[in-house]
């Protein structure tokens, strides 16, 4: 800012207070306000415009990488199951899904090539376009604020004339201050004038042009998108009728598909609680360790005997021919002189009747325990007893 220009925002800092508080007067012109609000609109969408069109460059941009980077994923996993030969269950996966897969994987890896090549397409017609709009926008706003400028001189040069007018009795000095007033009064009229006459003529061609300005833009993004969407389905819809049936509905596709999952199932190696053991756990001192995994079957509870069979132990007795029922025995707790303790490694959840939950660091009181920390031991917090797996705790 020039020196004059500063002086001249000092000059217009009273009435502008003035004018806040409500004590000065403010020219209105309805046919400017309307073109003015039309204005910003058109200032506000036409910059929404350009960072939703970049973000949409970009989103579909990574969109495209990634949809590769999946391809690649599936095409790699199921080439790698094909390559097992002999070790691959029957019926899992075969050389038609490693097939499918690469496939897959080269068309996605075109598509991307081409669709990527055209993204400047959206810079060129939208994003560019757009950003010289907005930069003869900004050119139109400098011109509206001195406009605004412009009125604040002629508002106060106004107001000074009029006061100094309805003075009755005037001396000297006022009279040569009046004509001062009157001089800069007609100055800042015409300067007023002139830049508001010429925007209330350009404004409306400007807000025409907005038509022409918006047609390229929607043209060339329906354009690009119905050339994405138009590919995507071409390639994808080779590929499925080339390698799956397309014509079996949903239900029908489901069941023929059951057995070959059950039996890929049925193969896998499924920890359970068997025999009142644990799976070992890999780190008992790494405490920012996962914890090892454990089945909720209940292991520890005793055979019962049936009742449409009872037993009559005189008559056995006598007899010899029947046995009293043998029960199995429990693994007897390790000789311990005294009170052992145990510092939990890991948060455990009881889930069954008669388990022990406890917190990460909370200490237990080992009732009872055997040789192998994969076994389920026995604890006491407070008034609670419970069994744990011994291999989520730390001895003491």
């Amino acid at each position: 800012m020039s020196w004059k220009g500063f002086q001249k925002a000092v000059a217009r800092i009273p009435h502008q207070l003035a004018k806040s508080s409500g004590h000065a007067s403010e020219t209105k012109d309805d046919e400017y306000e309307v073109y003015d609000a039309s204005f910003k609109q058109l200032d506000t969408l036409a910059r929404q415009l350009a960072t939703e069109a970049r973000k949409f460059k970009d989103s579909l941009s990574i969109m495209l990488t990634h949809q590769a980077g999946v391809a690649c994923c599936f095409q790699e996993m199921f080439a790698s199951f094909a390559d097992e030969g002999s070790t691959k269950p029957d019926g899992g996966f075969s050389n038609d899904h490693a097939l499918v897969t690469h496939e897959f994987q080269q068309e996605i890896a075109a598509l991307r090539e081409s669709l990527s090549s055209d993204l400047d397409m959206i810079e060129r017609l939208v994003v560019a376009p757009t950003g010289d709009f907005i930069t003869i926008l900004d050119q139109v706003k400098k011109f509206m604020v001195k406009r605004s400028h412009k009125l604040i001189d002629y508002d106060r040069h106004r107001d000074a004339t009029h006061k100094l007018r309805e003075k009755a009795d005037r001396s000297v000095s006022d009279e040569k201050r009046l004509g001062q007033y009157e001089t800069s009064l007609d100055q800042a009229t015409r300067e007023y004038n002139a830049v508001n006459i010429q925007l209330k003529q350009d404004l409306p061609i400007l807000l025409r042009f907005r038509v022409e300005f918006i047609d390229p833009c929607l043209l060339a993004f329906y354009s690009y998108q119905t050339k994405v969407y138009q590919a995507l389905f071409s390639k994808l819809s080779e590929i499925t009728q080339r390698h799956f049936d397309m014509h079996t509905n949903v239900l029908d596709g489901y069941n023929r598909q059951t057995e070959a999952v059950q039996e890929l199932l049925s193969i896998l190696i499924i920890p359970k609680r068997n025999h009142n053991t644990l799976p070992e756990v890999p780190d008992a001192n790494a405490e920012s360790a996962a914890p090892p995994s454990y089945s909720s079957t209940d292991a520890g509870t005793l055979p019962t005997v049936a009742a449409n069979h009872p037993v009559k132990l005189g008559d056995s007795a006598a007899s010899g021919s029947v046995n009293p029922p043998s029960l199995p025995r429990s693994v007897p707790p390790l000789p311990s002189s005294t009170t052992k303790y145990a510092i939990a490694l890991y948060d455990f959840q009881a889930q069954a009747d008669g388990d022990l939950s406890f917190s990460h660091d909370e200490k237990i009181e080992v009732v009872q325990r055997t040789a192998d920390t994969n076994d389920w031991w026995i604890g006491r917090i407070g008034d609670r007893t419970g069994q744990f797996p011994g291999n989520y705790v730390r001895e003491l």
